[in-house]
């Protein structure tokens, strides 16, 4: 008869080549059912359906930070947000060194309103991979707390590094709207122009906000060559048509602007309730 103590061994080397082999695959089917779930958040093809997927990658494998972090941006989607955060915040216990899984707890705490937590995730995230995508993440923080000349500045330092840099050039029109910065305006605009499909409505939408920079600009033919095109692919825009008239009493065009003004009451009545 063996010792007790060798037995004890052979008995535990026999339980781990039965297990072992079984862990694998649980883990395996695991990251497939993660991929499809990813798929299927990326593509929008079902959130519920991802939803059951990384639910059994969950199952399968909760060792993996990444399977947590999915589930986090599908609860994103789905506006869970606490749920979300549940699972980012595991995610991190899980795989504290990954960048991606910071810059997805600040955009949940952004939006929760809890920007200082917020910030010091995306501070986070930037120390570990310095992109533009956690470089944008973290400038969108600092415009939540009103502080827009430090956000403007991040994103200049973006574009100044990659002209073609789109989601930094889309981010930072706001801020120079608000900060009454026009030229950026027109340059991204001119940029987002060239590239958007023009068929999509954020295509025509450049086109009033460029002229509207043009306006501010005093480009005014400009200003007019682009509202014009603004009013033609939305010719119900309360915007184009407000556009329009603040550009008419400027260049003193009163017939002009008496029919914008005339246009704009109507509109308003056209919304008024039934009384």
């Amino acid at each position: 008869m063996l010792p007790c103590s060798i037995r004890n061994i052979l008995i535990i080397s026999l339980l781990l080549l039965a297990t072992t082999p079984v862990n694998a695959q649980d883990n395996a089917l695991a990251a497939k059912l993660a991929d499809m779930a990813n798929r299927e958040f990326l593509e929008r093809n079902s959130l519920h359906q991802a939803l059951t997927h990384i639910n059994q990658a969950i199952k399968l494998d909760k060792k993996s930070g990444n399977n947590y972090y999915i589930r986090a941006e599908i609860y994103k989607r789905m506006e869970e947000d606490e749920m979300a955060l549940n699972d980012i915040n595991r995610a991190v216990e899980l795989a504290p060194n990954q960048a991606y899984f910071y810059e997805c707890k600040a955009n949940i705490l952004l939006t929760l309103k809890q920007n200082k937590q917020a910030l010091e995730a995306a501070d986070m995230a930037v120390r570990l991979k310095p992109d533009s995508i956690t470089r944008t993440t973290r400038a969108m923080v600092l415009i939540a707390m009103g502080k827009l000349q430090e956000a403007k500045a991040a994103f200049d330092k973006l574009v100044a590094e990659d002209t073609n840099d789109f989601r930094a050039r889309m981010r930072r029109v706001a801020i120079n709207k608000k900060l009454n910065c026009w030229p950026p305006v027109v340059e991204d605009m001119s940029f987002l122009m060239k590239r958007d499909n023009q068929n999509s409505f954020s295509y025509k939408t450049h086109f009033l906000d460029r002229g509207i920079a043009y306006l501010k600009l005093k480009q005014f033919d400009k200003a007019e060559q682009d509202l014009k095109f603004a009013l033609k692919v939305m010719p119900d825009n309360r915007e184009v048509h407000q556009a329009l008239l603040e550009l008419y009493k400027t260049t003193k065009r009163a017939k002009e602007a008496r029919a914008e003004e005339s246009y704009l009451n109507e509109m308003d009545e056209d919304i008024k309730p039934f009384k």
